[in-house]
């Protein structure tokens, strides 16, 4: 797991609440540079308890970890490219996650060429769409998923961006990973305050939100 580097300013309890306001802002309301990507109209799907995604057969549920889910949203009518946001739910710190399913190219490259040219994608699409990013990182993971070790791809980009607290650095995790006929991407999203304690957190979230059973039927 990459760890960012951090900024030595420790902020003010308003400039956090402020941060967390964007954060949850831009989950519910600004167009993802993933979602720019689908190229159709989303809206939000009304639910309660665990969502299941039928076709592909995730589950979200309203809480993973100190995460809560706040809100789903469909990118077309037959629901094959859906997101999941959550927020961090600890007081004090501003951190999104959203996960999105959809589906993927048919490959039977084993190297998956269709995972790397998406993962090249959403990189040129961050430094599209944010001015100043930076990659720090970029490389492979392993996701363990209850002993099953699923492999990926990752970015980890700053940038720093005016906000109404000032100029503050926000941190942008890119996750990439293939599961049967759909890409499954997390998208993290975050501003300081960031430390370790954050970075446990977010691999705990990604190792707790389960995936489907591989031999689970697909629709």
């Amino acid at each position: 797991m990459t760890k960012a580097v951090l900024m030595m300013t420790r902020p003010t309890p308003a400039t956090i609440a402020g941060l967390l306001f964007c954060v949850t802002a831009s989950m519910a309301g600004c167009k993802s540079l993933t979602e720019s990507m689908f190229g159709d109209t989303p809206h939000p799907i009304q639910t309660q308890g665990v969502y299941v995604h039928e076709l592909s057969g995730f589950a979200f549920p309203e809480q993973v970890g100190v995460f809560r889910r706040q809100q789903v949203v469909a990118y077309d009518p037959a629901e094959t490219r859906v997101s999941v946001g959550y927020k961090l739910a600890r007081s004090g710190t501003a951190v999104g996650v959203t996960v999105y399913v959809y589906t993927a190219p048919s490959s039977q490259d084993t190297t998956d060429q269709a995972l790397e040219a998406r993962f090249k994608r959403i990189q040129l699409s961050v430094w599209k769409n944010t001015r100043n990013a930076r990659l720090e990182s970029v490389g492979t993971m392993n996701l363990n998923q209850g002993g099953r070790i699923i492999s990926g791809r990752f970015a980890l980009f700053t940038a720093e961006q005016n906000t109404a607290y000032g100029v503050q650095r926000s941190f942008t995790h890119k996750y990439l990973f293939r599961h049967k006929n759909f890409f499954v991407e997390y998208s993290v999203n975050s501003f300081q305050p960031y430390n370790d304690m954050v970075d446990v957190e977010i691999k705990e979230f990604l190792e707790s939100l389960k995936w489907p059973s591989d031999r689970q039927p697909l629709g």
